[in-house]
C-alpha cells in the first residue's frame, strides 16, 4: 500500500499541465475547434482543482498520540491513544497514517495497523518497515480518535517522534505527504524479562549475615516516633517511661538504615559476537534486571554502570540518584554490538571514591584480563564476578582469591544462595 502510493501523483495535477492545457484550449477555440477546445478546457480546470485540492489536503490536519503507561515487561500490553483532526472545510477522501516500526520488534503491531515497507522510487529494496493505518473518509472539521493495543514482545525502546500522513485530492490525481512532529511523543520502554531470582547473597555480603525480609535494619539511636501497642509487638520496643506516666502502652518506632549499596558493572563488550541471536546477553540482562528490581523492593540502594565506545557516551546511574526506572531504562537501551566498548578507569575511580558499595562485575565468561585491568589498577581488590558461563578461576596477579566471589547467573536463578 505504501509502495503503490509513494509517488503516484499524476502529471496532470500540476500547475505546468494546467497552464499548458489552458493555452491549448484557448488556441483550439481561437482556431474554431470548439469541441477540442472545450475538452482541453475541462482538463485544465480538472488539473487546477486537483492541484489546489491536493495542496490544501494537509492544511489544518494534526496528529497526536499518547499513552498513560509507557513502561512494560515482555508479555504485557500498553494502550496507546491516537487523535487525528481535520480542521478545515474540505473533507479527506482517503488518508494513510504512517509511523516507524518499533526497533528490533520490541512491540508487536496492533491489530488495526498493517506492517508495510517504504521504498523510494529509485531504490531496489525496501528502506524500512512502517506501521500504517488507512482511513477512507474524514469529514470536514472532524476529529477521529481510537485506541490501539501494543504488546510488549522483547527488551527495547520505541520512541516515535514524527508521524507521516499521506492524502490527496478527491480525483485521485495528486498525493500529498507531510511529516508531523509529535508535541508529546511518548517513549515506550520494554524492560528486560522479569524472572524469579534470589537476592540473599547481596545482604550477606553487606552485613556478613542474613537480615530480615527487607534489606534494612532499625537504628535504635534515632527515634522517629511512637505508636499504639499491637499484640505482635516485642516487649523490648515498649516505651516504658510513657507507660509509667499513665500514657498507656506505646511502642517506639526507630529510623531504618540501609546496608552498604550495590554497584553493577555490566560489561556488554564481552557478549559481542558470542551468539547471533544474543540469547546469552538477553538472559543475563533479565537476571540482572530482576535482581535490581528485587533489591529496590527491599530498600537497598543500587547503582549501574555500562561501558561505551567513548567515555563521554558511557551510561552511569549513580547511587545517590538511582531509581528502579532509571536502571531498567539503561538496561533496555544497552546493546552488545560494539566489542570495543570499554569502561573508563578514571571514571570508576572517581565514582567509587565518593560512593560506598559492593561491586559486582557482570560479564559473559569472566576472563581474568577484563576485570583485572578494570579494577586492579584503580585499587579495587574486593569484588564479585557474575558471568553467564562458568567464570575463569585463574586469579589475576596481585589480587587475593579470597577477595573475589565468583557466580553465574544460574546461581541466582536457582535460588540456592
Amino acid at each position: 500500500m505504501i509502495n503503490d502510493r509513494y509517488n503516484t501523483s499524476s502529471y496532470i495535477a500540476t500547475w505546468q499541465c494546467a497552464a499548458l492545457f489552458g493555452l491549448l484550449s484557448l488556441g483550439s477555440l481561437y482556431a474554431g475547434f470548439g469541441v477540442l477546445g472545450g475538452f482541453l478546457l475541462f482538463v485544465a480546470l480538472l488539473a487546477i482543482c486537483a492541484y489546489g485540492w491536493g495542496r490544501l489536503a494537509l492544511y489544518g490536519v494534526s496528529a497526536a498520540m499518547k499513552a498513560q503507561s509507557c513502561h512494560a515487561y515482555p508479555g504485557q500490553d500498553m494502550d496507546v491513544h491516537f487523535t487525528l483532526k481535520n480542521e478545515k472545510c474540505l473533507p479527506l477522501l482517503w488518508l494513510e497514517w504512517v509511523q516507524p516500526y518499533p526497533a528490533n520488534g520490541c512491540l508487536t503491531a496492533p491489530e488495526d495497523f498493517v506492517v508495510c515497507d517504504v521504498t523510494h522510487p529509485e531504490a531496489q529494496t525496501p528502506i524500512e518497515p512502517v506501521l500504517c493505518r488507512r482511513f477512507s473518509f474524514i469529514h470536514w472539521y472532524a476529529t477521529v480518535t481510537w485506541t490501539s493495543v501494543f504488546h510488549a514482545q522483547c527488551r527495547g525502546v520505541y520512541h516515535p517522534q514524527t508521524i507521516d500522513l499521506h492524502t490527496g485530492d478527491g480525483f485521485g490525481l495528486r498525493v500529498e505527504k507531510g511529516t508531523f512532529p509529535l508535541d508529546t511523543s511518548p517513549v515506550f520502554v520494554v524492560y528486560p524479562k522479569r524472572v524469579a531470582v534470589s537476592t540473599q547473597v547481596f545482604f550477606k555480603n553487606a552485613w556478613s549475615a542474613s537480615t530480615g525480609p527487607h534489606g534494612t535494619i532499625e537504628d535504635v539511636t534515632v527515634l522517629r516516633g511512637i505508636r499504639d501497642y499491637q499484640p505482635n509487638d516485642s516487649f523490648k520496643r515498649i516505651n516504658w517511661r510513657l507507660a509509667a506516666r499513665g500514657g498507656g502502652l506505646s511502642v517506639n518506632v526507630y529510623d531504618r538504615i540501609s546496608p552498604r549499596s550495590v554497584y553493577f558493572f555490566v560489561d556488554t563488550a564481552t557478549f559481542a559476537g558470542v551468539e547471533e541471536d544474543n540469547r546469552a546477553f538477553e538472559e543475563t540482562l533479565s537476571v540482572v534486571g530482576s535482581v535490581i528490581a528485587e533489591l529496590f523492593a527491599k530498600d537497598m540502594a543500587v547503582g549501574l554502570y555500562l561501558p561505551a565506545a567513548s567515555e563521554e557516551s558511557a551510561f552511569c546511574v549513580e547511587l545517590e540518584q538511582s531509581s528502579l526506572s532509571d536502571c531498567l531504562l539503561a538496561l533496555a537501551l544497552c546493546d552488545c554490538d560494539n566489542p570495543a566498548a570499554r569502561f573508563s578507569q578514571q571514571s570508576i575511580a572517581d565514582l567509587l571514591a565518593s560512593q560506598s558499595g559492593n561491586v559486582y562485575y557482570v560479564c559473559y565468561d569472566g576472563q581474568k584480563g577484563r576485570f583485572s585491568a578494570l579494577f586492579e589498577e584503580v585499587g579495587i581488590t574486593r569484588f564479585s564476578v557474575i558471568s553467564h558461563c562458568e567464570p575463569d578461576l585463574d586469579t589475576p596477579t596481585g589480587i587475593d582469591t579470597s577477595d573475589i566471589s565468583l557466580y553465574t547467573i544460574r546461581d541466582f536463578q536457582r535460588g540456592e544462595l
